[in-house]
């Protein structure tokens, strides 16, 4: 039997076995049994789920989680190309990684296509898995992907390590129904006191203060302070305080130049950004007011840009504020340079 786990995370960033079930086997069928006992029990269907890119659970989710968009773990994704391409790209290997991870990372997805039918013709030998790899882009291209709330998670690595915890417990497979559930449970009560013990300590003001954020954006902090959880509080307090270690200047969309391919040799798996090229082309001329071109103090090499909307909302190639719904550090020096710019509790 296999033991299927449900994990997400808290208002404290922590994990959560939101649900847990023993399958027969790992059928369609029997992720749908699952799926539609998960949807009657919790009365909603979860925003964005990710998977492994196990075609049954695929479907599965198709049939029972209609509203829910699936997303394919990056690790899972990069594990299937070690498996499947290493041996036959051989030397070449390593420079198709960077090539994948690149063209992936490509926010329009006129240029993923490009870019894709690109690399096929570039690596000929991994043509057959790369053609089915490209017909489920819609759950790991970040074209499709990226502008949604993720939380910052691109991979399933946090029911790794749950299921971590739970072998060491366990030691081996050899044991009943009952301890396998005294141990999930055990694990579940360790969760709460662990959370228990945070939410006192937070609650200590000779420990809550040391937390405040600088004084440039109290009215902020204050708002803030209103709708956050303490843990996501913090997150926005450190990304405002950061922000006076940079500076902002307004450019011109004419200035920007156009990014070549050799400046994201370090592009990966983990690297969710995007450059100032791929934000104007989903944006569209028409709809930016300005741009910001934000550095580290008196460095000369820009760290990001970000975008000033004609809504007057914002969008910076950290992507954080969609990922992860935390405005970033960049914006807040921007703020600092543009009255324009402003800050509301639902960026």
């Amino acid at each position: 039997m296999a033991l299927s786990l449900f994990i997400g995370f808290d208002q404290n960033m922590k994990n959560v076995i939101l649900a847990q079930a023993l399958l027969i086997d790992e059928s369609k069928e029997s992720h749908s049994w699952l799926f539609r006992q998960v949807a009657e029990a919790a009365g909603i269907h979860p925003t964005v789920i990710i998977t492994d890119s196990d075609p049954a659970v695929d479907a599965a989710v198709r049939e029972v989680f209609t509203n829910t968009y699936p997303i394919h773990c990056a690790f899972h994704i990069t594990q299937n190309l070690h498996k499947n391409l290493q041996k036959p790209l051989e030397d070449q290997y390593e420079g198709f990684l960077q090539a994948f991870y690149l063209y992936r990372n490509s926010l329009a997805q006129a240029t993923f296509y490009n870019r894709f039918a690109k690399l096929i013709e570039d690596y000929p030998q991994s043509r057959s898995y790369l053609e089915g790899l490209y017909a489920s882009k819609e759950y790991w291209a970040h074209s499709y992907t990226s502008l949604r709330f993720t939380g910052g998670m691109i991979a399933s690595s946090r029911i790794k390590s749950v299921n971590a915890c739970i072998k060491r417990m366990l030691f081996n497979s050899d044991v009943s129904l009952c301890e396998l559930m005294t141990e999930i449970h055990k694990l579940l009560n360790e969760r709460e006191d662990k959370n228990r013990y945070q939410q006192w300590r937070l609650a200590i003001p000779s420990v809550k203060n040391l937390e405040k954020s600088n004084f440039l954006f109290t009215e902020v902090d204050k708002c803030c302070e209103r709708f956050l959880t303490p843990v996501i509080l913090k997150l926005q307090r450190d990304e405002i305080n950061q922000s006076l270690y940079y500076a902002a200047k307004l450019v011109n969309q004419q200035d920007i130049i156009a990014t070549n391919d050799e400046s994201y040799e370090n592009e990966c798996a983990e690297s969710p950004q995007a450059s100032i090229e791929q934000l104007i082309e989903i944006s569209g001329y028409s709809n930016i007011k300005e741009i910001w071109a934000v550095k580290v103090g008196n460095s000369v090499i820009t760290k990001h840009h970000i975008i000033h909307l004609m809504n007057n909302a914002h969008i910076c190639t950290c992507l954080m504020n969609i990922q992860k719904e935390i405005v970033c550090r960049y914006y807040f020096q921007v703020m600092l340079n543009n009255p324009e710019a402003k800050f509301h509790a639902r960026l």
